[in-house]
């Protein structure tokens, strides 16, 4: 990335931060999130913005990767609730967890 590409990142981390309250967006988890998930990543061409990004903590971010759960939608809240849908993948229900 270039300089203006990461100016614009760091602004768009802050914007997702702000709206999820530094909070992991896993239905049901508090956590504090410790990092940004791309809902369409960005080696899918997905976008630097905060419709496509997400606040996650450690473990359901390994989750996300480890292909035991998917997240699809628009991570803007619609007044006041969440568009997004978390999902279990056949490996998720395989190891019990539940959404």
């Amino acid at each position: 990335r270039d300089r203006q590409e990461e100016a614009e990142a760091k602004k768009v981390a802050k914007a997702v931060r702000t709206r999820d309250k530094g909070l992991c967006r896993f239905p049901g988890c508090r956590s504090q999130g410790r990092g940004q998930h791309h809902i369409i990543y960005r080696s899918h061409c997905g976008p630097e913005t905060p419709v496509n990004k997400v606040t996650i903590c450690v473990s359901h971010h390994r989750w996300v990767h480890g292909g035991l759960v998917t997240v699809n939608g628009n991570a803007n809240l619609k007044a006041g609730r969440s568009q997004l849908k978390w999902a279990l993948t056949r490996l998720g229900r395989e190891a019990g967890i539940k959404v």
